[in-house]
């Protein structure tokens, strides 16, 4: 299933060369068997970074330790991979990580949700002096998070949870990109917390100024400042 929901109206305006109009992936790329399905010959030796990449989204996405996977793995170790995978697509009733997460959300959980709360959470930990692994990206840009954020795009992370840009109201100017990662208890089907996965500046910056931020939170309430 892809879709895609416009967080904020403003990343119309926004002057950045960003992936801010992909569609969501909820679901697992189907294009993951093949790409690993390419390397099954018998003259294989390792796998390519690409195998490896898809691998792991696969394998993390089925609860599989995947800290152990390299370019260096046997061929047996890929053969095992490759049927783990194999099996595990095959069931229709299996969910990725993603699925859960995100595939009951509606149009208002893309607006309101805890994931964006959490990573208010984390700046506000941040800026109280708190040293935690969840303020630590957070760090070099201390005299930069400071006031209310808004949301330009989100969309579900390949590798678990919430890919989100963001620019703070006193620095229209600057956009800022960040991954909430979500951990899921697949028995359940609940999200047991969260962790903030690295922040970072763009270099790209934005037009849009505090003023028409405001006039577009006025007339689209859905958008809110955090």
């Amino acid at each position: 299933m892809n879709t895609k929901i416009l967080v904020l109206t403003i990343t119309l305006l926004l002057c950045i060369s960003c992936s801010l109009n992909k569609a969501k992936q909820v679901e697992t790329n189907t294009d993951t068997t093949a790409v690993l399905a390419q390397s099954e010959t018998s003259e294989r030796q390792k796998m390519t970074d690409a195998e490896i990449a898809a691998a792991k989204i696969l394998l993390g996405s089925m609860g599989v330790d995947t800290m152990s996977l390299s370019e260096n793995m046997t061929d047996e170790q890929v053969d095992a991979a490759l049927e783990a995978i194999a099996i595990y697509t095959a069931n229709p009733n299996n969910k990725s990580l993603n699925e859960i997460r995100f595939g009951h959300w509606t149009e208002k959980d893309w607006y309101d949700n805890d994931y964006f709360r959490f990573l208010r959470k984390c700046i506000d930990d941040c800026l109280k002096g708190v040293d935690s692994e969840n303020t630590r990206p957070l760090q070099d840009y201390r005299t930069m998070i400071n006031g209310r954020f808004f949301i330009y795009d989100a969309e579900p992370y390949i590798d678990g949870g919430l890919f989100i840009t963001l620019g703070f109201l006193e620095q229209a100017e600057k956009v800022y990109r960040t991954v909430v990662y979500s951990n899921v208890d697949e028995d359940t089907e609940k999200i047991t917390g969260y962790r903030l996965r690295g922040f970072r500046e763009l270099e790209e910056t934005s037009d849009i100024t505090k003023e028409e931020i405001l006039q577009i939170i006025k007339e689209h309430p859905e958008n809110k400042l955090w």
